[in-house]
């Protein structure tokens, strides 16, 4: 079973920005460095699971935390 959730608008925004400070041209470029993590055991409420995994992530990644990520082409740590 699968969720979604859209993130705010400040998510996408980092993003394309970040694309752009990297020089990705194409959708190809844009999405080579994409990474997905691995797969995470959840509850039975897949659609609670989901809503929770969203905002942890709005805490998690305030607008400081994005604007660094940008500056360091999308690379933490």
């Amino acid at each position: 079973a699968n969720a979604k959730r859209e993130l705010p608008e400040r998510f996408g925004v980092a993003i394309d920005a970040c694309a752009m400070r990297v020089g990705a041209k194409d959708s190809d470029a844009y999405l080579a460095e994409w990474r997905k993590g691995e797969p995470e055991e959840v509850g039975d409420d897949i659609e609670a699971e989901a809503t929770k995994a969203a905002e942890r992530l709005e805490a998690e990644y305030d607008k400081a935390r994005l604007v660094a990520l940008v500056k360091a082409g999308g690379k933490e740590g």
